[in-house]
C-alpha cells in the first residue's frame, strides 16, 4: 500500500531550535553508530578528527559536486579519493 509522501512548505520557517529538535527526533529510531552498533558502516573517531571534518565540511558547504566546472576542486578531491580505494 503506498503512502502519500508528499510535503507542504510550511507558511512560514521554523527557527534554529525548532529545526534541531525535529532533527534529533528524526534520528530517534537510527542505530547508535557512537556506542559501537554499526561495524563497518560509520567509524566512530577522536574529537580532534570530528573537529577537523565539519571544518573541512564547512569549507565546501556551499559548493555543488554535480557542478566539476564550476568547483574544479572537488572533481579533484573525488578524482583522488576514488583513485585511493580502488585498489582496495
Amino acid at each position: 500500500m503506498a503512502t502519500d509522501m508528499r510535503v507542504t512548505l510550511p507558511e512560514t520557517g521554523a527557527n534554529r531550535e525548532q529545526v534541531l529538535a525535529a532533527l534529533r527526533d528524526a534520528q530517534r529510531n537510527d542505530v547508535d553508530w557512537q556506542g559501537g552498533r554499526l561495524q563497518g558502516l560509520v567509524y566512530a573517531v577522536g574529537a580532534d578528527v570530528m573537529s577537523l571534518a565539519e571544518d573541512a565540511y564547512l569549507e565546501y558547504f556551499h559548493t555543488n559536486p554535480l557542478s566539476p566546472s564550476a568547483f574544479p576542486s572537488l572533481k579533484r578531491f573525488e578524482d583522488e579519493i576514488v583513485g585511493m580505494v580502488s585498489g582496495l
